[in-house]
């Protein structure tokens, strides 16, 4: 995949980018045990676009950038 910075400028776009590199596949797993049995969990309090998990098989937290 290709990325171009002046595509990047705002945080929606960004955050984006980083689940469309991280997750290719179109599903989220988690980074603790690698459950895909993961459901969202609001986002973070200062990036609005950063969103956050919980796992349901190991009932740990994370978000788009752990």
């Amino acid at each position: 995949m290709t990325v171009y910075l002046q595509d990047m400028l705002d945080e929606d776009k960004i955050f984006t980018t980083v689940r469309n590199l991280r997750w290719a596949e179109g599903k989220v797993s988690c980074p603790h045990c690698n459950s895909n049995e993961v459901i969202k969990n609001g986002y973070h309090t200062t990036q609005k676009s950063r969103q956050r998990y919980v796992c349901c098989s190991c009932d740990k937290q994370f978000d788009d950038l752990t």
